[in-house]
């Protein structure tokens, strides 16, 4: 069979395993070693082993090294925080010095010795990433530490592969002189890649964004040719490859070039994972199918047992311990890249390459199912290690303000939207309580003085500790159906009477909680995305310059907590007082130019000023002034019965004109057995009859000492 036909093979069989896969939720790249082993000589035979795959696979190992340097986020540990760092480097140490023990007892060689640590210490970025965007949990907090841990792991691999680079071609003698000037030599070639990053390569790039193929092309050139480089100075070329990406990663075009380069990438790796699963020998396979076992019952239950219970050990809760475990227990692709260049390279032998190759393909295969179905088997791990979270719940409790006054609103979820809205709400008055299992966030909410403390809607006596009797409002802000539902469900079964806000990212999901009992419903996505389209179409359009006039424009968006909402312009002293000119207001979309001085402001207004620099300052500022206010008025809904007596029985609301005497509105009637929703003006009300009134509070509870009525208890 030519080699065109068998590249028709191979590409339709692994379309056709990728379909299976895609509903499987197993990762690509063990279609491409089932695929190499099946149709490679050691089963069908059906596809030669050529050595244009293995060098299109070389060639796509030094293109995943380049988009690993390219999309290298050090952010990740802000993010999460020092917990996260810690996390990853404990948890490297434990598992690094169990599998050298293992390496130890079976008396493998140097490098096929720290070519086994690696491979059960690192997990897979890709199955981690990939798993984590379809279960919408990349904001999450196990999300966050997992991402965080897989960038210590890709540090290390890159370290390995330093390693190896320095010891491919030296000889035993001197060779400690020669590692420590080939490391010598590898950081100047990474600092002085580091500074043509920020230089001529910046430059380079800039030359060529309108020509997407052509920057496509010098990026291409960039790899490859710091990849030779680093060859013909003694390293490997991934090592090249990895600090071209690092030279591309300094310019702000490293997220278009990441892009354009990962198809490319991925289908140059393809023939790597080919070639490797070609090589595996099934009958080799077959005698070392116990070791294959042993090893990958160390990835999948060992190094998760081992990352869980530091994560305990940090404060973190059970179920995001047990979480990111569970989504970093598989065997690296670094690996396996470094299994196959090893076997090319003569580090380690074909026996150890399938040795590794057949734990990967295994982890690989089970680790996605795990994940998908973790929830599933949390409830198997709380028995044994559940008082260890609850104990670490009372670690994090001093975070909670003891002796703060009862919160109008609770919060779960503190995250960037729970925290901002927050503090948005404690600025406009209300008292707050936060709630999350973060202990960064509950730090952070701390350090602002928002009252916060650790909790987790998965225990089921959390709702019993929460101070609910006075709140007025729980807000869940996790962007989670199932979350909402549980805070709903347990709110119901306490009998909270309360409004309940939730988050959703899906507008089919509305429709469901509203159902269940959510009474608003957040859309961060559709609300910010609203105030931006006002932001772009306002009065700011009219922004001018007046040559040699010193006077320049600034748009203050006016808050609902200033002392002039509600008040028209002819009462609010910006001219007066600062010298500013108010030229126009935008308010939802539509644009007033020179409004008159009988124009209400009103809350979120864009008011665009104009005056000198000092004036639109002092302008700035008197906008912002906050309210008195006093105490907010507070509303009641009560019930009273109509006795014979009363002066409003036998007359309909028109005729008593019952809104303005008693200052309240009648909303429904009960008689008998029916119910009258929003009556008419022309309704009378008869004596018995019950009548559901809603109004300010003062009112309300006065309406009695007004007429014959009596309070009727729900």
């Amino acid at each position: 069979m030519g080699t065109f036909y068998e590249l028709v093979l191979i590409f339709g069989a692994v379309a056709a395993g990728g379909l299976l896969a895609e509903r499987l939720r197993v990762p690509l790249l063990t279609v491409y070693l089932v695929t190499g082993l099946i149709l490679g000589p050691a089963v069908s035979g059906l596809v030669a082993a050529h050595e244009s795959f293995a060098s299109l696979g070389s060639l796509g190992v030094s293109l995943f090294l380049f988009s690993i340097a390219l999309g290298l986020d050090l952010r990740s540990f802000r993010n999460s925080g020092l917990p996260a760092l810690t996390a990853g480097i404990a948890q490297i140490v434990v598992t690094a010095g169990l599998a050298l023990a293992i390496g130890r007892i079976v008396d493998l060689q140097r490098e096929e010795l720290l070519l086994l640590v690696l491979a059960l210490t690192i997990s897979s970025t890709v199955v981690a990433t990939k798993m984590l965007a379809e279960r919408k949990e990349m904001d999450s907090l196990h999300g966050q530490l997992s991402i965080a841990v897989n960038i210590l792991h890709d540090l290390l691999a890159v370290l390995v592969i330093v390693w190896f680079s320095s010891n491919s071609s030296q000889s035993e003698g001197g060779m400690a002189a020669r590692k420590f000037l080939s490391l010598m030599v590898g950081a100047a070639v990474l600092v002085g890649g580091y500074v043509i990053g920020g230089n001529a390569v910046l430059r380079l790039l800039h030359r060529t964004l309108r020509n997407t193929e052509l920057q496509l092309i010098v990026v291409l050139t960039l790899a490859v040719g710091y990849a030779a480089l680093a060859s013909a100075l003694g390293f490997s070329r991934e090592i090249g490859a990895f600090v071209a990406g690092l030279t591309v990663a300094a310019s702000p075009y490293k997220e278009s070039v990441g892009s354009r380069l990962m198809p490319l990438r991925d289908f140059l790796l393809l023939f790597f994972f080919l070639d490797v699963g070609m090589r595996i020998d099934v009958k080799g396979l077959g005698e070392m199918v116990w070791a294959v076992g042993g090893l990958s019952f160390f990835v999948l239950v060992v190094k998760p047992l081992i990352l869980l219970i530091i994560l305990l050990s940090l404060g973190f809760s059970l179920r995001t311990s047990f979480r990111t475990s569970i989504i970093l227990g598989q065997v690296s692709e670094f690996a396996l890249l470094l299994a196959g260049a090893g076997v090319t390279a003569h580090w380690v032998s074909e026996r150890f390459m399938i040795l590794i190759a057949g734990t990967a393909l295994v982890t690989l295969l089970l680790s996605p199912l795990l994940i998908w179905n973790m929830d599933a088997l949390f409830p198997w791990v709380v028995p044994i290690f559940g008082r260890w979270g609850r104990r670490e719940e009372r670690v994090l409790q001093p975070l909670e303000e003891e002796r703060c006054k009862p919160p109008d609103v609770i919060c779960f979820g503190a995250g960037r939207y729970g925290f901002h809205l927050l503090r948005c709400l404690r600025d406009r008055g209300c008292s707050v309580l936060a709630v999350d299992f973060d202990p960064e966030v509950l730090r952070k909410c701390h350090n602002e003085s928002i009252p916060a403390i650790y909790g987790d809607v998965d225990d089921e006596g959390l709702f019993d500790r929460l101070p609910l009797g006075e709140a007025k409002w729980v807000v869940c802000t996790i962007p989670s159906v199932e979350v909402a539902r549980k805070i709903v469900s347990a709110l119901k079964i306490r009998e909270w009477h309360g409004h309940i806000a939730v988050t959703v990212l899906e507008e089919e999901h509305e429709t469901a909680l509203e159902k269940i009992g959510a009474h608003v419903i957040l859309r961060p996505d559709l609300d910010g995305a609203e105030l931006a389209a006002e932001a772009l179409n306002d009065a700011a359009d009219i922004r001018f310059w007046l040559p040699g006039w010193p006077v320049g424009f600034r748009e203050v968006r006016f808050s609902a907590e200033s002392c002039f909402v509600g008040r028209p312009l002819r009462e609010v002293p910006v001219r007066s007082e600062t010298g500013a000119i108010i030229v126009a207001i935008s308010r939802g979309g539509r644009v007033i130019f020179d409004p008159p001085p009988e124009t209400q402001l009103f809350p979120h207004d864009r008011v665009l000023l104009m005056g000198r620099e000092e004036e639109l300052e002092r302008a700035e500022k008197l906008l912002q002034v906050r309210s008195e206010g006093g105490e907010p008025q507070h509303f009641e809904v009560a019930r009273y019965k109509v006795t014979p007596h009363a002066r409003v029985a036998n007359k309909s609301l028109a005729e008593s004109d019952f809104r303005n005497v008693f200052g309240v509105t009648v909303v429904g009637i009960e008689r008998g057995g029916e119910r009258i929703v929003a009556p008419r003006a022309q309704e009378i009300l008869l004596p018995s009859d019950v009548i559901v009134v809603i109004g300010p509070r003062d009112r309300v509870i006065a309406l009695p000492q007004k007429d014959a009525f009596f309070p009727v208890v729900a």
